[in-house]
């Protein structure tokens, strides 16, 4: 099922004119200065406030499959961001 959804979103985005997305690593720190990482993605072809949405990865932490939806997100207009709770469990 993976494969299908990565493959009707390349289809559905790969011709609808968009710029690249820009993808980045964020590193922050939880309240108590543990060193946490995330991941950042938008649509550079889109200028101005956007909103913003949070990504939860389920109990494997941050996959490919994040990322995807993550990319997905943005490619709707949003600013995605993706953090890894399970690397506080680590």
């Amino acid at each position: 099922m993976k494969s299908f959804s990565a493959a009707l979103f390349a289809l559905l985005f790969a011709s609808a004119g968009h710029a690249a997305l820009v993808t980045q690593t964020v590193d922050y720190t939880d309240e108590k200065g543990a060193p946490l990482e995330g991941f950042v993605v938008y649509d550079d072809a889109i200028s101005g406030p956007r909103p913003g949405v949070i990504v939860v990865h389920d109990w494997r932490g941050l996959t490919d499959y994040t990322h995807l939806r993550a990319e997905m997100l943005a490619h709707l207009g949003y600013i995605a961001f993706a953090t890894d709770f399970a690397q506080r469990c680590r």
